[in-house]
C-alpha cells in the first residue's frame, strides 16, 4: 500500500479527472442548444481528443497545485459553463470558453505549470477558434481563392462539354451566371478538414515530413471538392433547375460533399501513413505498427 500522501495524491488526481469530464459534457450540453453546428461538433470532438489524452498519461498527471490555484482554476472552469448556459444565442467569445474551461483545470490540477504540462491538450481546446472560421478571417482570405474557385469550377464543366466561363468571382453561361461569394470559396470545407488534422497530429506520432503533408492535402482536398461542388451548381443554374440548385446548395447534396471531402481526405492520410511509417531501429527487431 502506498502511504497516505500518495493515496490522497491518486484519490484527488481521479477527482479533477471526474471534474474535467462533467465540465466538458455540461459544454457540449449546453452548446447543443446553441443554433451553430459547427461550433458544437468541433468543441465536442476537441473535448474528447483532450480528456482521451489527459487519461492516457495516467500516473504521469501529478495533482500538485495549492488550494489558491484549485479555487481560481475552478472558478475560472464555472464561469464558462455559467456563462455558456446562460447564452440565449452564439456569441463570438464562445469560442473561448473550451480552452479557458480547459486552463482553469490544468490550474486546479498542477498550478500555472500545469499550463505548459497539458499543452497538447489546451491547443486541442483552441480548436473552436478555427472553425467555424470566423467571418473576418473568412471574408479577409477569400477575395485572394475565389477567382481560383470560379476558374476550378469552370474547368471542370468545360471538361464535361459544358459551355461555362469564368469572369473573375463570376462563372458566365449563356443565359444566366452564377457568382462565387466568400462563402463558396472553400474556406469552410479546408477548416473543418484542418480541425481533423489537427486532431490526427495531437492522438497519433507523427513526422515533421507527415505533419506537413496532414495540412497540405486538407488545403488541396477542401478545394478542390469544394470546385467541384461549385461546378455542380453552376449547371444547375445552367439549366435553370432551382430544386438542383439548392439541394446541392443547402440542401443534402451539400452534406455529401462535406462527406466527400472527410472521406477523400482520410484515405489520402491513410496513404501518409502507410507509406512514409518511420524507419524501424537499426539492429532491432521491425517495429510492428497496430
Amino acid at each position: 500500500m502506498g502511504s497516505p500522501q500518495a493515496v490522497a495524491a491518486s484519490a484527488l488526481q481521479r477527482w479533477l479527472f471526474a471534474a474535467a469530464i462533467a465540465v466538458a459534457a455540461g459544454q457540449v450540453v449546453f452548446g447543443s442548444r446553441l443554433p451553430a453546428e459547427e461550433y458544437w461538433v468541433t468543441m465536442t470532438a476537441a473535448w474528447t481528443a483532450a480528456l482521451f489524452l489527459v487519461w492516457q498519461r495516467g500516473s504521469e498527471t501529478v495533482a500538485t497545485a495549492g488550494a489558491t490555484s484549485r479555487v481560481l482554476g475552478a472558478v475560472a472552469a464555472i464561469v464558462t459553463l455559467v456563462s455558456l448556459g446562460a447564452a440565449p444565442a452564439y456569441h463570438t467569445v464562445d469560442r473561448v470558453l473550451p480552452v479557458a474551461a480547459g486552463a482553469g483545470i490544468a490550474l486546479a490540477a498542477s498550478g500555472p505549470r500545469g499550463w505548459w504540462r497539458h499543452r497538447r491538450e489546451l491547443l486541442l481546446l483552441t480548436l473552436p477558434l478555427m472553425n467555424p472560421l470566423p467571418n473576418r478571417v473568412r471574408d479577409g482570405l477569400a477575395p485572394s481563392i475565389q477567382p481560383l474557385t470560379t476558374w476550378c469550377a469552370m474547368s471542370i464543366d468545360r471538361a464535361a462539354g459544358f459551355p461555362i466561363t469564368a469572369d473573375g468571382n463570376v462563372l458566365r453561361m449563356p443565359n444566366e451566371s452564377l457568382n462565387v461569394v466568400s462563402g463558396c470559396s472553400g474556406l469552410q470545407g479546408i477548416a473543418r478538414l484542418w480541425v481533423l488534422a489537427a486532431l490526427v497530429v495531437a492522438l497519433f506520432e507523427t513526422s515533421a515530413r507527415q505533419k506537413i503533408a496532414l495540412f497540405a492535402s486538407a488545403i488541396l482536398i477542401g478545394f478542390l471538392v469544394n470546385a467541384a461542388r461549385i461546378a455542380v451548381l453552376a449547371v444547375a443554374v445552367l439549366r435553370g433547375e432551382n430544386a438542383m440548385f439548392e439541394y446541392w446548395h443547402v440542401g443534402l447534396g451539400a452534406t455529401l460533399f462535406t462527406l466527400a471531402s472527410t472521406t477523400v481526405a482520410c484515405l489520402a492520410w491513410w496513404q501518409i501513413f502507410r507509406r512514409w511509417r518511420p524507419p524501424p531501429p537499426e539492429g532491432g527487431a521491425p517495429c510492428l505498427v497496430h
